[in-house]
């Protein structure tokens, strides 16, 4: 009977690994896909993709999932939002993101969009987790970075 439950053991053992090595994959396809989507999209395809990688090197596979596929819904050419804000300071900065990235006649380069608004889904996704407050804050400063920039475009004012 040890014998069989060994071998069960090892059966699961090996599933659990070719399950934590698929996930490997995953993320690791999404990122090496070259999709033939316009500029914003290409770039919250390859940001996400980024963000997911960096998640899962972190060993937070529900972010490594949501992220992921934010990646892949930008790579097959769907419209990709910012995630929804829980409180009043997000709710603020999700209004300004969204304003920014609506202008129609911005010249702001896709990738500064991009940039934003994956930076904004970290700050919320890191906000959530509560675990790591310099996570928080470098989230929050990198997204608010790249929204001045849109902004200040939007606004004809030159941004260094």
């Amino acid at each position: 009977m040890k014998y069989i439950d060994y071998l069960s053991f090892i059966f699961i053992l090996g599933l659990a690994s070719g399950v934590v090595g698929c996930a490997d994959v995953s993320v690791e396809k999404t990122r090496t896909f070259n999709p033939d989507v316009q500029p914003l999209l290409k770039q919250l395809h390859m940001q996400y993709g980024s963000m997911a990688l960096r998640k899962q090197n972190e060993g937070n596979p529900d972010s490594v999932h949501h992220f992921n596929a934010k990646a892949l819904q930008a790579a097959e050419g769907l419209v990709v939002k910012a995630d929804q804000p829980a409180d009043d300071e997000s709710r603020d900065a999700y209004r300004r993101l969204t304003a920014g990235l609506t202008e129609a006649a911005m010249p702001v380069d896709p990738a500064v969009k991009a940039r934003a608004q994956v930076m904004f889904d970290c700050w919320l996704d890191e906000r959530a987790q509560g675990v790591d407050k310099d996570d928080i804050k470098a989230c929050k400063q990198e997204f608010e970075r790249a929204l001045l920039s849109i902004e200040s475009a939007s606004s004809g004012v030159a941004f260094q």
